[in-house]
């Protein structure tokens, strides 16, 4: 099931995902991979309050998981950001791109925040919105930015990839969906 489910996800099949993920765990409970995988299709979804409570879940099945453990810090760091981001995600999901950016800058403005690791998140989350809005040199900034501070967040180099083959830079999106799959090969079947 936990095949089946980073599978159909990177066909971003992301209902089929869920339900693979959820029978997975439910033979399961210590697979580490499935609770990220599933805390990842739900997010994706939009259902971030259960993305985070999937995620807390994963960790009371397997408190001595360190991968889990590390995802919920960051999860708490993103949502200690602060209403804004919240906000922010929400108004991408409604498709009011141009708020949603101004709302993230003012997420970016913390340079506490701003040199975090956790801020890659940031980073793609309004680099997808200027995408959206057209605005291609500014979102491969946003991407570069994500995948320099850091370097293992796969979706950072996937939305690098899409945006540089937007831009008609085909080779560079070829490695930098590369970069994506050396992170994380459940990318391969995205692209």
């Amino acid at each position: 099931w936990l095949a089946e489910g980073a599978r159909v996800l990177a066909l971003a099949q992301r209902e089929r995902a869920e339900k693979a993920l959820r029978n997975a765990l439910q033979l399961d409970p210590t697979l580490d991979q499935a609770w990220l995988l599933l805390t990842r299709t739900l997010a994706e979804l939009g259902r971030h309050g259960e993305a985070h409570k999937t995620l807390e879940e994963g960790v009371r099945a397997n408190p001595g998981s360190a991968p889990l453990r590390e995802a919920l810090r960051v999860a708490e760091t993103v949502t200690g950001a602060g209403d804004p981001l919240l906000t922010a995600r929400r108004l991408a999901e409604a498709g009011d791109h141009a708020a949603a950016v101004s709302t993230l800058d003012q997420v970016l403005r913390n340079p506490a925040f701003r040199a975090a690791p956790e801020s890659a998140v940031v980073l793609v989350l309004r680099g997808c919105s200027k995408q959206a809005l057209g605005r291609l040199d500014d979102a491969l900034a946003d991407f570069t930015a994500a995948v320099l501070i850091n370097p293992a967040y796969a979706l950072a180099h996937y939305d690098r990839a899409d945006v540089l083959d937007d831009l008609g830079r085909h080779g560079e999106a070829l490695r930098a969906i590369d970069d994506a799959l050396r992170v994380d090969p459940a990318y391969a079947d995205a692209w």
